[in-house]
């Protein structure tokens, strides 16, 4: 620092003074909360320590400083500048959206003609399934009615073996009778 030049701030001797003088005076203390001071203080501890005159703002004292956030700087005023090929490029973008369409449409017409394909196949097929369903219900029935028969004829046999038995029973009890009588007459 040269000779004769001052430094932007308070030298540390005027730092200590103020703090010493805020520690031990209450106005100097509520004078340094402030954040208002534009010259350093100094108590003796004696008597009151002179705020007034070192206060940028003597009637805020006691008030507390509220940081505040910076309000964002205004927008810009901007212009546009006419584009001197901009119709050439709308005419391009145009046409690239259009060939991107017809191609879109292609891709959806083949997957309509496989989807077609697809749905003809199945109902061919849906068709050959019912008709051989109707086939086996068919032949599932004749089966029910032979089976039907068959246990009707079943029940007719059960019927005929049952009365034979006991056509057998009968005969070979008479079979005995006469084999008795045979031999008690011999």
């Amino acid at each position: 620092m040269t000779r004769g030049s001052r430094s932007p701030g308070p030298s540390p001797t005027e730092v200590e003074a103020t703090l010493t003088a805020a520690m031990v005076d209450e106005g100097a203390a509520a004078a340094v909360r402030s954040g208002l001071l534009v010259a350093a203080l100094s108590a003796t501890g004696v008597g009151s320590a002179e705020v007034v005159g070192a206060l940028a703002v003597p009637e805020a004292v006691g008030f507390v400083a509220v940081r505040r956030e910076a309000e964002p700087p205004p927008r810009p005023d901007l212009h546009l500048v006419p584009d001197p090929e901009a119709d050439e490029k709308a005419r391009r973008a145009a046409s690239r959206v259009v060939e991107d369409a017809r191609s879109e449409v292609d891709a959806a017409r083949e997957a309509l003609s496989a989807a077609s394909d697809e749905v003809e196949a199945l109902r061919a097929k849906s068709l050959q399934l019912r008709a051989e369903v109707d086939e086996l219900k068919g032949r599932i029935a004749q089966i029910e009615s032979d089976l039907e028969e068959n246990d009707d004829e079943l029940s007719d046999a059960e019927d005929v073996k049952s009365e034979a038995g006991d056509t057998v029973a009968e005969t070979e009890a008479e079979l005995a009778k006469a084999e008795a009588a045979l031999s008690k007459l011999r």
